[in-house]
């Protein structure tokens, strides 16, 4: 099964959860992944947050608004199905 939309891969490069050696495996499942490194632990969003914030905004910012928009209302709805 491959995801063939763009995917964004936010990891802390004190963490050992996704090596570099790992990537080209992950390119065989999300072959449009971007990868932002974060010097930080595993817990990249409570280590440094706005760091984090800023990752992520960057990378939505190449996109058109309505891509945006579809990849927010995802997250909410992932998030909601989550509690």
């Amino acid at each position: 099964m491959r995801f063939d939309k763009p995917a964004l891969f936010i990891r802390g490069t004190k963490s050992k959860y996704v090596p570099d050696e790992v990537l080209p495996t992950i390119g065989q499942f999300f072959p449009r992944f971007e990868v932002v490194d974060i010097e930080a632990g595993h817990w990249v969003t409570a280590e440094k947050p706005e760091e984090f914030r800023q990752g992520e905004f960057e990378w939505l910012c190449h996109f058109p608004r309505w891509f945006v928009l579809m990849w927010l209302l995802a997250v909410v709805k992932f998030l909601g199905s989550q509690e």
